[in-house]
């Protein structure tokens, strides 16, 4: 219990009014809701990390040397660049790494908002009781 300067008594309630919401179930209600949506995020978060592994490693590079075009495969192998002489190329393979490039594009993109995501839901569920 708290006093005023007049040492009358002044509770909480008073002090702190919780008018915001109409009753606590509200906001365990959000909570939830909230909940839920980390449930979602974390499950879209393993899915665009599932699409991005299925898709071919590296990007197909045409280079022109001495009048001629060769096609390479560059990757990254223990932090290094690596270039692959491909060979003649059709034009399917070559429509395939394209696509791919397009989609490492989409689900990079796609998985950082879904990790922005996250962290904000944690963030706001973050209390004095565990998550």
């Amino acid at each position: 219990m708290l006093y005023s300067n007049r040492l009358t008594p002044v509770t909480i309630q008073d002090t702190f009014p919780l008018n915001l919401y109409s009753n606590w179930s509200d906001v365990m209600s959000i909570k939830s809701v909230l909940r839920e949506e980390l449930e979602n995020s974390l499950q879209m978060e393993k899915n665009y990390a599932r699409e991005l592994a299925k898709l071919p490693a590296g990007s197909l590079v045409r280079r022109v040397i001495k009048g001629r075009v060769y096609y390479y495969l560059i990757f990254r192998e223990k932090g290094r660049f690596r270039a692959v002489y491909r060979g003649k190329v059709g034009a399917a393979e070559i429509e395939k790494y394209r696509r791919a490039k397009e989609y490492r594009a989409k689900y990079r993109r796609l998985l950082s908002q879904a990790k922005k995501q996250i962290r904000f839901l944690r963030s706001a569920l973050r209390g004095k009781e565990a998550i």
